[in-house]
Formats: structure tokens, C-alpha cells, sequence
């Protein structure tokens, strides 16, 4: 199995900009291969 880890820089309370980065990061790591992609635990709404 190949894991992702996604360590990215997000923006505090932007919600819809955060889920696109991640949704854009997911394709990314599909397209090279990943079964599994890891982000932090509240990447969705930025929280340092």
C-alpha cells in the first residue's frame, strides 16, 4: 500500500479553500500512486 502524508499550508477558517487544496492534493497523490492520503487533523478549517 502506498501512503500520502500531506503537510500543507492552510488558511484559518476558509473552509471551501482548505477542502479544495485537499481534494486537488488527493488527485495529486492518486496520480502517483497513493491508496491512502494523510492531512492534519483539522486541515478542513485551517486551525494552526
Amino acid at each position: 500500500m502506498k501512503i500520502a502524508l500531506a503537510q500543507l499550508n492552510y488558511h484559518i477558517g476558509n473552509f471551501e479553500a482548505n477542502t479544495k487544496k485537499i481534494i486537488d492534493h488527493i488527485q495529486m497523490a492518486k496520480g502517483q500512486g497513493a491508496e491512502l492520503v494523510v492531512f492534519a487533523e483539522l486541515a478542513v478549517c485551517g486551525y494552526p
